[in-house]
This record gives C-alpha cells, structure tokens and sequence, in this order.
C-alpha cells in the first residue's frame, strides 16, 4: 500500500515549480510615447500613450492606452485605444480588434495608424489567414 504525505514544503515547491514554468514562457514588453506643447495663445496640450506587447507560444497580443487632455489633435481620449489578440501556429494565422496590415505589397490595401496627424485607416474586426506552399488565402471580417 502506497501511502501519500503533503507537508507546507511539497505544497509549496510544487505551487512555485508551476507557477514558475507557466510564466517563464511569457514575454511581456512596451513603450509609452510622451507629447506635450504649449502655444503663444494659451493652449496646452499633453498626449501620453503607452503600448504594451505579451507573448506566449503561439499567441500574442497587443494594446494601447491614450491619456489625452485635450490631444494634440482629436478627440480627447482616456483609456483603451487599441488592442488585439493574434495566434499563430504554421500556416494558419488569426487575429481578432485593430488590425493593420499591407495588402499586396501595399499597392492593394496598406493600413496604418498615423496618431500625429490622426489618421487611422486599420479596422476592429477578425483577420484570418492560411498559406502554404502552392497557395494563400487571406480573409478579413
């Protein structure tokens, strides 16, 4: 007969030994851009925003947060801008929110977010794609 103990230690070096190799495998990066003016006429303006990358395996994401009172240019804002969620595993790739991509070599359709002049001509949608080695298909929704 096989008789199981579990003292504080076990307990512990295996909550550790888990939790550890789970989040070893995680890679978390970022930036934050910082604008802020003033003008002869009184207006004072400041922007920050802060984007924020983590990686896991196959699946990735990526969000931005503006801090804006008023912008530079815009519409005041304050909170989550931007966010998506990507997963790729060999040909098959899918991504759900803002998506920017070039289309054609950007000759067909090229997105971007240009937050100096406020243009942003990306879409909050679903990307789904599937290439292999004789074919490609993309998909946008």
């Amino acid at each position: 007969m096989l008789k199981l103990t579990c003292n504080t230690a076990h307990v512990k070096f295996i909550f550790f030994f888990v939790s550890g190799s789970l989040f070893s495998q995680i890679t978390v990066g970022g930036d934050a851009v910082l604008k802020f003016g003033e003008s002869k006429n009184n207006y004072y303006y400041s922007e920050v925003l802060l984007n924020m990358n983590v990686d896991h395996d196959n699946l990735s994401t990526w969000f931005q947060f503006e801090f804006s009172e008023p912008p530079e240019l815009g519409n005041n804002m304050n909170g989550l801008r931007k966010f998506r969620v990507d997963y790729a595993n060999g040909p098959l790739e899918i991504s759900v929110g803002d998506i920017y991509k070039i289309w054609g070599r950007g000759l067909i359709l090229n997105q971007f977010d240009d937050q100096g002049v406020n243009l942003d001509n990306g879409y909050r949608g679903l990307s789904f794609g599937l290439t292999d080695y004789n074919y490609s298909m993309n998909l946008i929704a």
